[in-house]
């Protein structure tokens, strides 16, 4: 359970920084916090895939 608890805190911590990007009007810092955290969430999609395919395989066979 730890490593959700740290994907998700991981999220926060660029939600937030984007937040603050907004709230100082830093476009660029904003920017980046958004790329940034959509790569974390493809990476936790991803996880969360795989979690669900191994828990249930037989619903994913082809």
């Amino acid at each position: 359970m730890k490593d959700l608890t740290d994907i998700l805190y991981k999220h926060l911590d660029l939600v937030w920084g984007e937040i603050e990007s907004i709230l100082n009007k830093d476009k660029v810092k904003d920017l980046e916090y958004y790329e940034q955290d959509k790569a974390h969430m493809l990476m936790f999609s991803d996880m969360l895939v795989d979690g669900l395919v191994k828990q249930f395989p037989k619903k994913f066979e082809e």
